[in-house]
This record gives C-alpha cells, sequence and structure tokens, in this order.
C-alpha cells in the first residue's frame, strides 16, 4: 500500500475538484494496470514525450494531470494518489428512512472514517443496499424475496 501524504492528498484533492470517480474510473484503472515502475520512469521525459506518450495510451482526462504532476517534480506521487483516489470514494447505503440512523451509527462504530451518502430508498422494503467502488453489495428484503421466487418452481 502506498504511502499518503499531506502533499498527495493536496493532488487527489485538486483532482476530484474538476473530475468525479466515475468521469476517471475508467482511466484511473488503465493506469493501475500498467508496470508502475516502468511507468514511472516518465519522469525523465520532456513534457513533449510524456504528452505523445499519454495521446498513444488513450488518457484524455487525466492527461493534464499527469503533465503537472511531471512538470512540478511530483510524478513519483503517482502510486499514492491512485491509491487515494481508488480507495476514497464516497459509499451509498440506501434503505428505508426508518433505518437510517440505526444503519449509519452501525457502519460510523466500525469505520468512522468511512464516507457514506444514505438515501431513501422504500423499494428495498427492509435492510439495505451499499454501493463502494463501483461494487453493489445488496442485502435488502426485495432482493431477498427476489432470489427466493427466482428458485422456487411454480
Amino acid at each position: 500500500m502506498p504511502k499518503i501524504s499531506f502533499l498527495s492528498s493536496h493532488y487527489t484533492k485538486n483532482l476530484l475538484a474538476i473530475y468525479s470517480i466515475d468521469d476517471i474510473y475508467d482511466e484511473l484503472m488503465f493506469l493501475m494496470e500498467l508496470d508502475m515502475e516502468e511507468f514511472l520512469l516518465c519522469h525523465f521525459f520532456s513534457l513533449q514525450t510524456i504528452n505523445n506518450l499519454l495521446d498513444t495510451l488513450g488518457i484524455k482526462k487525466l492527461k493534464s494531470f499527469l503533465l503537472t504532476l511531471r512538470q512540478n517534480k511530483r510524478f513519483h506521487m503517482l502510486p499514492s494518489i491512485l491509491y487515494e483516489l481508488l480507495n476514497r470514494e464516497t459509499s451509498v447505503v440506501y434503505c428505508i428512512k426508518d433505518h437510517i440512523d440505526d444503519i449509519k451509527n452501525h457502519i460510523y462504530k466500525q469505520c468512522p472514517d468511512t464516507k457514506i451518502e444514505f438515501l431513501d430508498d422504500p423499494s428495498v422494503l427492509d435492510g439495505f443496499i451499499i454501493e463502494k467502488n463501483h461494487t453493489i453489495y445488496d442485502f435488502s428484503l426485495k432482493t431477498y424475496i427476489k432470489r427466493l421466487l427466482d428458485g422456487a418452481n411454480f
């Protein structure tokens, strides 16, 4: 796990002021799949060479951000910034209004630093659904009933 510093958090915050995680998710995942040691050697290249490389790789939205990192001699911080971006996303919890406080208290007791947006969704019937990092954890009565009905032979 890369070390997250105040400076990498500063870059992360500035990037998120421009784009949401959803806007840049594909490019972030592409960068994460690269051999980071090899990619970080780019800091030796000229800005024009890096610009051409990013064009070749199809990096569009993060291009100016990456060039700014290179220009500010902070390219080595890229792993920390990527890690923070991908692990910073706010979770969304869908539940019925009557249970929001109970679920909120339970989650914050376990993970006090978690960023959560609670949404009233009567369609869940009971229980809750958590959406985090493009993954959905469904503990709703609605889905439970649906699974029961789908598995039954009528």
